[in-house]
């Protein structure tokens, strides 16, 4: 049974904070405050739109209420971990499933 891969390292994040402040992205520490480095209200929208495009369930306030790259990856697992498991739950047993939206690898 194939699983749905939303998964993104730490370093996929710091990438897309990175391209969207500006910076390079070695600069941005895991325990850094996002905001104090130029991450503002609709930049946060932004991506968490893109990780729900990706199919993680994950919403502005819960990226705002803790703005580090660290918290973001757990609240990300988090979310992919629900995400399969709503997955597994809605095939019937031995069906295959579709494939994963674009940007989503199996």
């Amino acid at each position: 049974m194939s699983r749905l891969d939303t998964s993104l390292t730490i370093d996929d994040l710091r990438e897309a904070v990175a391209t969207q402040i500006g910076v390079d992205a070695a600069s941005i520490d895991d325990d850094a405050n996002l905001h104090g480095l130029g991450v503002d209200s609709l930049g946060m929208i932004r991506l968490a739109n893109r990780f729900r495009r990706a199919g993680l369930r994950v919403s502005y306030g819960q990226l705002a209420r803790e703005p580090t790259l660290a918290a973001w990856k757990r609240r990300l697992d988090s979310a992919r971990e629900a995400a399969e498991a709503r997955a597994a739950q809605a095939a019937p047993a031995g069906a295959e499933r579709p494939d994963p939206p674009a940007g989503c690898a199996r």
